[in-house]
């Protein structure tokens, strides 16, 4: 089943948008079956899958497998942190 990251930045802040780029980037020249996408607070995955509270935690990254959700992370993370949560979630 295929796995797929969405990075969550916030669209007013282009700095943090090029780092969830990159952060993606680097995902898929490790993981390269993983398919990758970059949304903004908008996206209605966000009000779907993460609670009230945490909304405002971006950047975020959210995992699924298939169109299921399966895990999220919120804050900035360094590219071994990130690849290690992917690790654990079964994406080679």
């Amino acid at each position: 089943m295929a796995r797929k990251i969405i990075a969550i930045a916030d669209s007013s802040n282009p700095t943090i948008i090029d780092y969830m780029k990159n952060q993606l980037q680097s995902i898929k020249n490790t993981l390269p079956s993983v398919s990758i996408e970059l949304v903004d607070e908008t996206d209605s995955r966000l009000e779907r899958y993460v609670h009230t509270d945490n909304r405002a935690k971006l950047p975020m990254l959210m995992a699924f497998k298939g169109d299921v959700f399966t895990s999220v992370k919120f804050g900035k993370r360094d590219t071994d942190q990130v690849v290690g949560w992917c690790k654990e979630l079964g994406i080679e």
